[in-house]
């Protein structure tokens, strides 16, 4: 279910940045106790696959998002 939630968001929703899919169009961030932390490498290995993102782009996004984890954090 999570793989269909990601592949739409991404290809009919238009997201194209793995904190706006774990924070607005699957609510993970708000409704985990890790923030989606555990599949934060695997949701934004998926978007890679099918934003055709290289391996720069792939970490950056999930290093963005771990920063977003931080600053959310009291």
């Amino acid at each position: 279910e999570l793989w269909a939630e990601v592949r739409h968001a991404v290809e009919r929703e238009m997201a194209v940045r793995l904190a706006d899919v774990l924070v607005r169009r699957l609510h993970l961030f708000h409704e985990t106790r890790d923030h989606g932390a555990a599949v934060a490498a695997a949701v934004a290995s998926f978007m890679a696959r099918v934003l055709d993102w290289d391996e720069a782009r792939e970490a950056g996004e999930v290093a963005a998002y771990q920063a977003t984890i931080k600053r959310a954090k009291p």
